[in-house]
């Protein structure tokens, strides 16, 4: 029997029985090499700040499509993000940070990343419904990848899967 990793926010993971696989392979992605040694080697881990409840469940469930490896974390907004970043034991790998959000937006939580010196390391990738060009200049202009939530699951899927081997790639290439 395969057992499922459900990853809840704030890292509650509970692990269930499932009758058959999860859905989806690699066997068709073109950069299958560098994400299929990603896969063996677990603990990667992402933090998600958005807002949109559903936004955050479909990522979930694109993150745990391409490994159950990954941990994902959530945060509702920018200032349980950084409360997040603040306290947990380990940081995240990558973050992905959406830009319309209550409280504190994504813009000014990236401020805070960057300014923090224990934080201004980790990768950010802006992950919004916004195509203002503004915004995509602003994030370009810090260095900062910038996805446009794409309007299917599928979409989605690939789109993680290029970032997050663009991400290893360049972590394996620091490390030489």
């Amino acid at each position: 029997m395969t057992t499922l990793l459900v990853i809840h926010s704030l890292n509650h993971r509970i692990k269930k029985p499932i009758s058959s696989p999860p859905r989806g392979n690699l066997k068709n992605f073109n950069k299958a090499a560098p994400i299929k040694s990603f896969i063996t080697s677990p603990g990667m881990r992402i933090l998600l700040i958005d807002d949109d409840k559903d936004d955050q469940e479909i990522f979930r469930d694109a993150v745990s499509e391409i490994s159950g490896d990954i941990s994902c974390f959530t945060a509702d907004n920018g200032q349980v993000g950084l409360e997040f970043l603040r306290t947990c034991i380990e940081l995240p790998d990558v973050i992905f940070l959406d830009i319309n959000m209550p409280l504190m937006d994504g813009m000014e939580t990236h401020k805070h990343i960057r300014t923090n010196p224990n934080l201004k390391n980790i990768k950010v990738v802006m992950y919004s419904t916004s195509s203002a060009h503004y915004e995509i200049a602003w994030f370009n202009k810090m260095e900062t990848p910038y996805i446009t939530k794409p309007s299917n699951f599928r979409q989605l899927v690939d789109l993680l899967k290029e970032h997050l081997t663009d991400i290893i790639i360049t972590e394996r290439n620091q490390a030489v």
